[in-house]
């Protein structure tokens, strides 16, 4: 998405470091002072880490519209000219920074559930990580709730997308619960659409009133939502 860099290589390196730069609260890796001996690479990296959970935590204090380019790079420490080295503008900042959360949340919610027992544990597990993620980073909270569709164009077809993988989590949840294969559960993809928005829902409305640190009470009405469809005596499955 309009990164600047002078080669694809560059850009993929720092994409694919984006995660070890701004999952943990205080991991961003700063540069050195001084002489050092970090290539070119892992400059662009690091200086595309801090500049991700700048726009985070920007976002988290006083939302994404009241948040410019000029806190971004005084809170990253960097100069605009990097700033644009990376990134075509403030929307494109965002749009990576949300992406890369979604990825990492992704990724451990996966892991969390594949050393659960049953469907059941893999369920209470994702929903674990996702709570604690979302308090442990409020940044990603009111990017993927609160402030999902204020950065304008393109922001609706990527709210879609991060529901989409969730509903694709719980399509595996869903036929492990009921023995058949995830293709056929078709016929049953609004009722996951549904679950996933509610899910949503919940979560937006506590970010919404300040209430992000005590997101993880929300847990067994989350749960209960679930099981609403996962527990079903009958279910839509594809002919």
């Amino acid at each position: 998405m309009g990164k600047r860099q002078g080669s694809e290589g560059r850009a993929e390196t720092a994409d694919r470091q984006d995660g070890a730069n701004v999952t943990a609260a205080g991991t961003v890796r700063r540069l050195p002072r001084g002489r050092h001996r970090m290539t070119r690479d892992e400059v662009l990296a690091s200086q595309r880490g801090r500049m991700l959970k700048a726009m985070a935590d920007l976002v988290a204090e006083q939302g994404y519209a009241s948040t410019t380019v000029a806190d971004v790079i005084a809170r990253a420490g960097v100069s605009r000219r990097t700033f644009y080295e990376h990134f075509a503008d403030k929307r494109d900042c965002f749009f990576c920074a949300w992406d890369t959360s979604v990825r990492v949340l992704v990724d451990d919610i996966v892991q969390a559930a594949g050393s659960a027992r049953d469907w059941r544990e893999r369920l209470e597990a994702g929903l674990d990580v996702y709570l604690h993620s979302l308090v442990r980073e409020p940044g990603i909270a009111r990017s993927l709730t609160v402030d999902a569709l204020a950065a304008g164009p393109g922001a609706v077809e990527r709210r879609r997308e991060v529901h989409d993988r969730f509903v694709g989590l719980l399509r595996v949840l869903l036929a492990e619960a009921h023995g058949v294969s995830p293709v056929t559960l078709g016929a049953a993809e609004p009722l996951l659409v549904a679950v996933v928005g509610g899910l949503n829902e919940l979560a937006a409305r506590e970010v919404e009133q300040g209430r992000t640190a005590s997101l993880e009470r929300l847990k067994p009405a989350m749960l209960a939502l679930c099981l609403s469809v996962f527990e079903a005596p009958e279910l839509p499955v594809a002919a």
